[in-house]
């Protein structure tokens, strides 16, 4: 006759009978089992989410970068177009014989 587990007659180890017993070890194992492979997909989703994390500030960078070598390759045409202007009034300048050499301009 099996053990009723009530509040007057709790079940114990000490009065189960066998069936009960593997019942009992078979429940921890799974429960064991299951909160391991919970952890596990805890773990995965967790590296997960900082893998994306880090993608994500990758592409920002990666985006920001991009944005200021526009704006040094801008600042490169600028000055290049600024030295051609002034290298052809230089030359203008020199021919005009109003320009110095840059030998003159040294103590």
């Amino acid at each position: 006759m099996p053990i009723k587990d009530t509040p007057l007659c709790l079940k114990t180890v000490h009065n189960m009978r066998r069936k009960d017993h593997e019942k009992l070890v078979a429940n921890i194992r799974e429960k064991r089992v299951y909160a391991g492979i919970e952890y596990k997909k805890n773990e995965d989703r967790k590296v997960l989410d900082k893998q994306n994390k880090i993608a994500l500030q990758y592409q920002k960078q990666c985006t920001m970068m991009e944005k200021e070598l526009k704006q040094v390759d801008n600042k490169l045409e600028k000055m290049l177009v600024r030295v051609e202007k002034i290298a052809a009034l230089g030359y203008e300048l020199d021919e005009l014989g109003v320009l110095k050499h840059a030998s003159e301009y040294v103590d």
